[in-house]
């Protein structure tokens, strides 16, 4: 067991990775896209993506894109994550990448694309969003209530990720199986 996995609220596992609060989460992205009408897309890069979840839930609950992309530099994730997309029986074409998000240059993104980070915490640097390009949708969660957080409200994480458009904004008060904590989330246009 490493450091990371005693200080993480939810394990770092498969069971971990679903989670009510993580569910939750997940399910007020798709929501929120239903909300503003963004519910077909050409790509969907899903950043930091663990055990593909996202690229799950969004297909299954009526997000379309032409491909998703989940990227995580972990390989065990991302091929524990290949086998639980596959096993879903999912329409949309699911690609897997193993690479830090932050060398990504997003070549197949194009003005009807969407980039999603809910593991900000996680990732060092930010070169992932320095390489976004403009006018691309974006959705962000974050919270507080970690070691590691920059982010104590919804204003830290919009202040350090800039949008030229917000489309929503919003907190909601989680608990996961250690704290309850507040989960901050953005969709705008970088």
């Amino acid at each position: 067991m490493k450091v990371n996995d005693l200080l993480e609220s939810s394990p770092v596992s498969p069971e971990g990775s679903i989670t009510d609060d993580l569910l939750y989460s997940k399910i007020w992205i798709v929501q929120t896209l239903k909300k503003l009408n963004k519910t077909n897309f050409s790509t969907v890069y899903i950043l930091g993506s663990w055990y593909s979840n996202m690229s799950i839930i969004l297909s299954k609950l009526g997000i379309t894109a032409d491909k998703i992309i989940n990227v995580d530099k972990n390989k065990k994730h991302v091929e524990l994550g290949r086998k639980m997309v596959s096993d879903a029986n999912i329409e949309i074409p699911i690609e897997h990448m193993i690479k830090d998000v932050n060398l990504l240059n997003y070549q197949q993104i194009d003005q009807n694309s969407m980039v999603i980070n809910t593991s900000i915490l996680d990732i060092d640097d930010s070169a992932w969003w320095d390489n976004i390009p403009k006018g691309t949708v974006v959705v962000l969660q974050s919270r507080n209530e970690t070691n590691n957080t920059p982010h104590e409200k919804l204003s830290d994480l919009e202040n350090d990720f800039p949008m030229s458009e917000i489309l929503f904004k919003d907190t909601v008060q989680l608990e996961d199986p250690e704290t309850k904590y507040h989960r901050f989330m953005i969709v705008g246009i970088k």
